[in-house]
């Protein structure tokens, strides 16, 4: 079993979130895959308060000095958690991309995360899709506007167009919703 970069105990494995996760038993730190992060930080399986209490309890410091990799050896660098607090790091590995986060971090990635405006738009967005998906009416009428759009839209390419769509789609939304 590798070992904490931190405090040199033995990791042991847990399921946090539904994923497996190396956790340091002494420090509280996890390390992981990248991808598992971005899968934890969207499950929102846990309520606020209590990813708050875990965050609380949990954290201890952010580690300041760069770390090696329990994985691979290799130094890994120090990267935002979220972009509004730029101090507030976790360390990442480019050889194999895996992230490890002090105590106390993981449950305030999850924060974070839930917490943003991109979460927000996408927490919407799925509302929007089951208020769809629960109404045939409103779905028919949806799909007809859809296929409505043009496939060439005049003037536009590639992100522009695509922009253009985005919006088009939000307002058959917002359209479909509120008739």
């Amino acid at each position: 079993m590798k070992n904490c970069p931190v405090c040199s105990e033995d990791f042991v494995q847990i399921e946090y979130e539904g994923e497996a996760v190396l956790r340091c038993p002494k420090c509280r730190g996890s390390f992981l895959p990248g991808y598992r992060l971005e899968i934890i930080r969207h499950r929102q399986l846990r309520k606020t308060d209590e990813l708050k209490a875990e965050a609380q309890s949990e954290f201890s410091h952010d580690t300041k000095d760069k770390i090696r990799c329990p994985r691979c050896h290799g130094k890994m660098e120090k990267r935002p958690i979220d972009g509004r607090y730029p101090s507030l790091t976790l360390d990442h590995c480019r050889n194999c991309d895996w992230i490890w986060l002090d105590g106390g971090e993981l449950p305030l990635a999850q924060l974070l995360f839930e917490t943003s405006a991109r979460n927000a738009v996408q927490r919407d967005m799925q509302k929007r899709a089951a208020e769809l998906e629960a109404s045939p009416e409103r779905k028919a009428e949806f799909e007809k506007n859809l296929a409505a759009l043009p496939d060439d839209l005049p003037g536009a390419s590639g992100d522009a167009r695509q922009t253009l769509v985005a919006d088009a789609l939000d307002l058959a939304f917002g359209i479909i919703l509120r008739s």
